[in-house]
């Protein structure tokens, strides 16, 4: 092997090493609200713990709002301050269900539109109740 292909090997073997570290610097930071406390946020605790957002390119903050926190504190749960977050009033991904979130807008002219991505939930647990006139979800519109 020549002077030259050894030092390519050398230079190819630094820079992948190295390779981790410079993906690292690159992690996209990304703030997500868990909405509360509950048994289904722990795939996203446990998704956090073992590194599935770094390796995907991100830097995920994950947090509880403080309503969420006293919420939680009612039913005799504690939460660590460091997880309750106060400043940050529209993270770009907030993690609850869908049906609450549309119940909430409907209701609320003052609620925060939201986009829902994907749900957890098969069915819809609400019920529309209507003039006579309506008789499709087509109807609905307007």
């Amino acid at each position: 092997m020549s002077v030259w292909s050894r030092l390519v090997a050398a230079v190819a073997v630094s820079w992948l090493s190295l390779q981790p570290v410079a993906a690292a610097d690159r992690l996209i930071p990304l703030e997500v609200a868990l909405g509360d406390v509950s048994l289904n946020k722990v795939p996203f605790l446990i998704a956090a713990d073992a590194g599935i957002h770094a390796r995907n390119g991100l830097a995920v903050r994950q947090f509880l709002t403080p309503a969420a926190a006293a919420a939680a504190s009612n039913s005799g749960v504690v939460v660590p301050r460091q997880y309750v977050r106060g400043d940050v009033a529209n993270p770009p991904i907030g993690i609850g269900g869908g049906t609450p979130m549309v119940y909430r807008v409907s209701t609320d002219a003052a609620a925060v539109h939201r986009v829902a991505l994907l749900t957890t939930e098969s069915i819809i647990r609400n019920t529309i109740i209507t003039t006579k006139d309506v008789t499709r979800v087509e109807d609905l519109n307007g």
